[in-house]
């Protein structure tokens, strides 16, 4: 199998995308994404644009001195000072890249550079041969023809001709607008391939971006056309659009070898975690039905597909989740969802339930799917427990006020009843819960840790009420408690006297 070269431009490309609003990444971050590339496997990591700013400059440089495994790129314009202070950023790397591009469209040429074609041709020459002469050949020479998709053919393959003449290593032929559809990509490669002098002796690789919704399709074509390299960003980040998904041209190699005849030695189980840090650090959320690393990806909500999936994975899934770092529940607990899934998501939380438990829990939890969506295995656990396997009742919440208005310091009032007799308590807390928390342990004379706290609502406009889940520690035993209510102190009380009750009645079982 032919293996293809995976160059990233998340620190780069991708950064570009944040560079409004949200804010550019520290030295600190952005080492962190290249770290994780590096560990993934990635081929080529571009660092950053070391000419547009001093810290880019030095982000460039630190990753370079410390990233061993991966080639580090450093983007240029084909000006000598760009390509010298690329130079100076990564020449320290284990394995520089200079990465110099120059614009080659007619639009581009001359309402951009202003430049004549022959200029852009003579100012390819001196950039390329600079840069190999700094790099010698301990480092690499990638060339990109910027908008080379609105370029004409004869013209491009006369630049990258003499770009391979004057030392290029690599010749990168992006779609720097999202303007290309498949059939063109594997067209100009073609023919690019057939009328560059010296197209044998470098790689060809290909840059996509996103407008037109063709990233990875017209990846995907360039593989197939014969390209040894493809670049973009992780999420599908990047300019505008954003870039090709690197994650998703991993997944067709990976999971369609038999079409492709090729392979990338990204470790594949590192995605899933490389993803969420990128989105966290970059403050980009990633859409829920994102191919391969979208929180729905592996997410199965029809009672027909859990069905399947629960008698044989391969039914609805292409892509084992653990490949890919995936995590969270493959069984979606929705309005379509049926008593099998119920079943196997209680027993993979470790329940013993029979046949009527079930019914009784898709009941109740079928109904509560209805008002909300979307319902989590704690919530069918807090079902279970709490209103079908009801736990005795050890203590009984029977009045219970929070006071304070807007001062951060709340008072909370509670009458408990435990063994026939009322137990009256105030206490303080920092905030409401707090201080109605603070009263109901202040009542009973217990220390137990709050260590989750949900509130949710259901139903909408003056019929909603807040729906509380509240879990509980208690000597290494966790205990879940769930309240609905319209008032959410009231919810807030039930809950927790609920999980209250499961801690007593297990002390009480253990005497």
């Amino acid at each position: 199998m032919r293996k293809i070269d995976i160059f990233d431009t998340t620190l780069r490309d991708g950064e570009q995308a944040i560079a409004s609003g949200v804010g550019s990444l520290s030295v600190a971050d952005k080492f962190t994404i290249a770290s994780l590339l590096a560990e993934a496997g990635f081929d080529v990591i571009e660092a950053g644009f070391p000419k547009s700013s001093g810290g880019d400059f030095e982000a460039v440089r630190y990753i370079a001195q410390n990233i061993q495994t991966s080639e580090i790129a450093a983007l240029s314009r084909t000006l000598d000072e760009d390509i010298e202070r690329a130079y100076n950023a990564v020449k320290d790397a284990s394995k520089p890249r200079i990465h110099t591009f120059l614009a080659v469209s007619p639009i581009h040429m001359k309402e951009k550079l202003r430049m004549a074609p022959q200029q852009v041709y003579e100012n390819t020459i001196t950039a390329v041969k600079l840069a190999k002469k700094l790099v010698g050949n301990r480092g690499t020479i990638e060339f990109s023809g910027e908008d080379s998709f609105r370029a004409e053919k004869e013209f491009l393959a006369k630049i990258y001709s003499a770009a391979i003449q004057s030392g290029a290593d690599v010749i990168n032929v992006p779609d720097t607008v999202g303007y290309a559809q498949p059939t063109e990509v594997s067209a100009m490669f073609t023919y690019l391939m057939q009328n560059t002098k010296g197209s044998e002796r470098v790689k060809w690789s290909f840059h996509g971006h996103n407008d037109l919704g063709n990233a990875t399709a017209n990846s995907l074509a360039a593989l197939k056309a014969g390209t040894h390299q493809i670049e973009g960003c992780i999420n599908g980040i990047g300019e505008r659009a954003g870039n090709t998904a690197l994650e998703e041209i991993i997944a067709n190699l990976k999971t369609r070898p038999d079409y492709y005849n090729e392979h990338s030695n990204i470790d594949t189980s590192k995605i899933g975690y490389l993803s969420r840090q990128v989105s966290r650090l970059m403050g980009m959320p990633v859409q829920p039905n994102k191919a391969v690393v979208g929180e729905n990806a592996f997410a199965h909500s029809s009672g027909i597909h859990q069905d399947g999936m629960i008698k044989h994975k391969a039914t609805y899934e292409i892509m084992k989740p653990e490949d890919w770092g995936w995590t969270g529940e493959s069984m979606q607990i929705t309005p379509r969802s049926g008593r099998k899934a119920y079943r196997k998501t209680l027993e993979d939380m470790g329940y013993k339930v029979s046949d009527s438990e079930v019914n009784e829990v898709y009941t109740i939890g079928n109904n509560l799917a209805d008002k909300v969506k979307k319902i989590t295995p704690l919530d069918l656990a807090v079902i279970l427990e709490d209103e079908v396997r009801k736990t005795p009742e050890m203590i009984r919440l029977s009045y219970a006020s929070v006071t304070g208005g807007t001062l951060p310091i709340r008072s909370a009032s509670v009458q408990i009843v435990k063994n026939g007799l009322t137990i009256p308590k105030v206490a303080i807390g920092d905030g409401p819960i707090d201080a109605l928390y603070n009263a109901i342990n202040d009542a009973l004379g217990v220390e137990v840790e709050l260590v989750n706290y949900r509130i949710r609502t259901i139903g909408e406009g003056k019929e909603v009420q807040g729906e509380i889940t509240a879990t509980i520690r208690d000597n290494g035993s966790k205990f879940v408690g769930r309240g609905v209510s319209t008032d959410i102190i009231e919810a807030s009380a039930k809950a927790y006297v609920r999980a209250l009750n499961k801690m007593l009645y297990q002390r009480e079982s253990k005497k």
